[in-house]
């Protein structure tokens, strides 16, 4: 499958992004928020329709490009593309989208006091949960149309372009990259959403209120999202591993160090730069990406004294080589999920026993990885890789690029609940709860409309800020691979032979 799909797919979410800011944006809102501008309706028709118009081209165009052989395959790249292209409208509009709707209770109530503690508990509460279920409906819905608007685009169309080579040691090292973060998104979402739900019941309890939904499912919905993601990269890991080519080659524990490091200087880095720093990381990016091919490393010769500095990694490498990398890419999917699994059972504790599903799903994962491992036992090293060289400075590009896109998408998905909990029913605590002073703190208080727009100005700015790190880890990855490839040939630099 050819990796233009995922331009196309960018620029159908974008103009599906467009296309939907009116009936999202505009006229939604303008249900539940009192002095929020007239939007005509019909409008909002023709923009949801153009959105969907949007995503079903867009899997149309991507099969056409994909380079697929047949027509099944041709509606799988299209439903891919229509599947980033509804994330995309998500994460700008449709999470803020559904934060107010989950809120349309409180804020019909509007900005004012609440005659007492029985009343705010039930408004926040009530606020709290159903956001939580509007957003990751939102996701679930946007994800299955998106997917099935694509692959009829998509399988209508029928396959073309430049057939695609034999790819899949790109798609597995792909995997190896987005799995840790994953694995790692997912115990952060049990930290984070493990104490609110028993929180949420505990007050209810307190007034006598009843809940609109259980409380364990503010748990469930983001945890459950991001076991459901983990899952389907695992089946998909273990598929790929099947397949792959026992190869003598470091490049899975290049790939994952590289990864690793630049993740950690990017973290790093952001807080330095504030609101500025998607730019200022992209133009550092672009200027690293220009220096390295032009770095030139002389030979050097360690003398008997240090030898060992040189030969430890050897003999590492030598001992990564002989166990080959399908076998290396079994173990190290396997140990992942057996890692993931261990740390989820850890910081879940007692509540545990309310969700057995958790349990129940990263222990497929473990089967999975356990099963790549047994299959791949018999994959000796060779030198035929079966067109699986992954040579070529585009494919690091390419990974790149491709492992910064779907961590971004998978980044602002996660965030969407937490931030309309942040910028909308949090903004409005102080004027609801504090009885005595709320003339003061109702005067000193966004207006309804402001917070509102707050709210859709934050998530969008924050799809603007996330579609950087793809062309920033696509030019990093690039640039070190090319100063890695110089290090590798500084023997052959003319004028730096050793002396006799």
């Amino acid at each position: 499958m050819s990796k233009r799909i995922f331009l196309i797919a960018l620029l159908g979410g974008l103009l599906s992004a467009a296309a939907a800011y009116y009936p999202l944006y505009r006229w939604l809102p303008g249900h539940f928020v009192a002095d929020w501008p007239a939007a005509d309706e019909r409008l909002a028709l023709t923009g949801l329709t153009l959105t969907l118009v949007f995503w079903l081209l867009t899997g149309a165009f991507a099969a056409r490009q994909s380079g697929t052989r047949n027509r099944l395959a041709a509606g799988g790249a299209g439903a891919l593309a229509g599947l980033i292209a509804a994330w995309i409208v998500e994460i700008a509009l449709g999470g803020a989208a559904a934060g107010v709707l989950g809120a349309h209770r409180m804020l019909m109530y509007g900005i004012h006091a609440t005659q007492d503690d029985a009343e705010f508990i039930s408004l926040l509460t009530h606020s709290v949960l159903s956001i939580v279920w509007s957003i990751h409906l939102s996701i679930w819905a946007a994800s299955g149309l998106g997917a099935l608007l694509g692959a009829l685009g998509g399988w209508a169309a029928g396959s073309g372009g430049k057939p695609a080579e034999n790819e899949n040691a790109f798609w597995l090292m792909l995997s190896a990259l987005l799995m840790p973060f994953l694995a790692f998104a997912l115990i952060v979402a049990i930290l984070v959403f493990a104490l609110l739900g028993p929180t949420l019941q505990n007050a209810a309890n307190s007034v006598g209120t009843a809940l609109p939904y259980p409380a364990a499912s503010i748990f469930t919905w983001p945890v459950a999202t991001y076991l459901a993601w983990l899952l389907l990269w695992q089946v998909f890991a273990w598929r790929l591993t099947r397949k792959a080519a026992p190869l003598p080659t470091l490049r899975l524990p290049y790939l994952l160090g590289l990864a690793l490091l630049l993740s950690i200087l990017i973290a790093l880095m952001v807080p330095l730069f504030s609101v500025a720093a998607p730019l200022v990381l992209l133009a550092v990016a672009a200027l690293f990406n220009w220096l390295m091919p032009r770095v030139r490393f002389p030979s050097l010769d360690f003398p008997p004294q240090l030898g060992c500095l040189k030969a430890w990694p050897e003999r590492r490498g030598d001992f990564l080589r002989r166990l080959g990398e399908a076998r290396l890419a079994a173990w190290y999917f396997f140990l992942l999920s057996l890692l993931t699994f261990a740390l989820a059972l850890l910081v879940t504790g007692k509540t545990l026993t309310h969700h057995l599903w958790l349990p129940l799903g990263l222990g497929l994962g473990v089967l999975l990885g356990g099963l790549g491992v047994w299959e791949t036992r018999a994959k000796t090293p060779s030198e035929a890789g079966d067109g699986e060289a992954l040579s070529g400075q585009e494919d690091f590009f390419a990974l790149g690029g491709l492992s910064g896109l779907f961590g971004a998408l998978f980044t602002g998905l996660g965030i969407q609940a937490p931030l309309s909990l942040v910028l909308i029913p949090i903004v409005m605590i102080a004027p609801l709860r504090y009885h005595e002073e709320s003339a003061a703190l109702a005067a000193a208080t966004s207006t309804l409309p402001e917070i509102v727009q707050q709210n859709y100005c934050v998530t969008g700015l924050l799809l603007l800020a996330l579609l950087f790190f793809a062309p920033i880890y696509a030019l990093l990855f690039d640039a070190v691979t090319r100063l890695v490839k110089n290090w590798r040939n500084r023997e052959h630099l003319p004028g730096t032979e050793p002396q006799e």
